[in-house]
């Protein structure tokens, strides 16, 4: 009897261990595992459940990481030059579409082709699309310091990219540059505006020049206008005055600079052809001026202030013909001439200097 018991509780325990077995892959190879208790093996049964879930929520994270890896632009492994020129690309496009939409809807409206509306917006658009071309071109980061010389001073180091609206030839233009401040006397530069010749001002170098030659010309509001209409670009009249103002004190400067050398001797090796005979002339007229350009000066009448002011003209010319009647005949574009409101030594120091820069 005892031995029948023994037997039974042999085969009891050995069923029980046979129950609290796991079975598992590992390493592609089958894994039996016993433990002492129930609750053992349904600890390992749930971690090994965690792990099955972790390795599929992991394959698929990879799966979607490789997706989206796939739909990424090609772009964003590009330059900044490569970057801008599809950008470039595909704004003219834009404004190409644009164009010829407007075209063709205004031609169907009106049955006609109006050729200087057509001109006009041609122009136009042209001018948009060169303005966003150099908005890309000076805008793009092609890296630049985080650290910049202050003038006098120390170390002025990057403060932010800063935006500054610029006006081109071909409309205007939103300029991003890096912005410097020094730590020291607290004074902000970007040297990038010293580069592109816009230290302190709106306008392009070109817009510059164009309000200068047409501000010489006649008054700032007619060229203002002449300006808008010639060339597309809407300016104050007080903005030609003061640029045609500028342009002509530098002028006046460099020349200044020219007669002063000349004054010492300090001329200047002429490259042209020697000159065997110049003309020179020069005459002087009275001219009105404004009350203040004569405040101080007498005037022809003892006891009255002067009203004029002598413009004096020179000219340098070749003569080296003679007409059909034996006369002297100037040669055909060779004058150049000097003309200013200046005292007569100053004036024959000019004249003196033109003729050696003629030869």
């Amino acid at each position: 009897m005892a031995s029948r018991i023994a037997a039974a509780t042999g085969r009891a325990n050995r069923a029980t261990v046979r129950t609290n077995r796991l079975t598992r892959k590992a390493n592609g190879k089958t894994v039996s595992e016993s433990f002492a208790s129930a609750a053992q093996l349904r600890k390992a049964q749930r971690e090994v459940e965690a792990f099955q879930q972790f390795r599929e929520r992991s394959r698929q994270l990879l799966a979607v990481n490789e997706t989206i890896c796939r739909a990424c632009p090609i772009e964003e492994t590009l330059t900044w030059q490569e970057k801008n020129c599809q950008a470039i690309q595909r704004e003219a496009a834009r404004e190409v579409a644009a164009l010829l939409k407007a075209i063709f809807t205004g031609f169907r409206k009106s049955g006609q082709f109006d050729l200087e509306a057509v001109e006009m917006a041609t122009r136009a658009a042209s001018h948009q699309l060169g303005a966003k071309v150099l908005e890309q071109l000076l805008s793009g980061s092609a890296g630049f310091e985080l650290t910049v010389a202050c003038e006098g001073c120390q170390t002025a180091r990057l403060h932010q990219l800063q935006a500054k609206q610029v006006l081109m030839v071909l409309g205007p233009i939103m300029l991003e540059r890096p912005y410097y401040v020094c730590s020291h006397c607290h004074r902000g530069c970007s040297p990038r505006d010293g580069e592109l010749d816009v230290q302190g001002v709106m306008c392009s170098p070109g817009v510059r020049r164009m309000m200068a030659v047409v501000g010489s010309e006649s008054s700032f509001q007619q060229r203002r206008e002449q300006l808008e209409l010639l060339a597309a670009i809407e300016v104050h009249a007080k903005a030609v005055k003061r640029h045609a103002e500028a342009f002509g004190v530098d002028i006046q400067a460099c020349e200044q600079a020219e007669i002063q050398r000349a004054k010492q001797l300090e001329l200047p090796q002429v490259c042209a052809p020697a000159v065997p005979l110049l003309y020179i002339e020069m005459d002087g007229a009275g001219i009105p001026v404004l009350q203040a350009e004569t405040e101080g000066r007498a005037g022809k009448v003892a006891g009255q202030s002067a009203h004029t002011r002598e413009v004096k003209l020179g000219c340098v010319f070749t003569q080296t013909t003679t007409d059909a009647e034996g006369r002297p005949a100037r040669d055909e574009d060779s004058a150049s001439y000097a003309g200013t409101i200046e005292s007569v030594e100053a004036f024959g120091l000019r004249l003196y200097t033109e003729a050696w820069r003629r030869g």
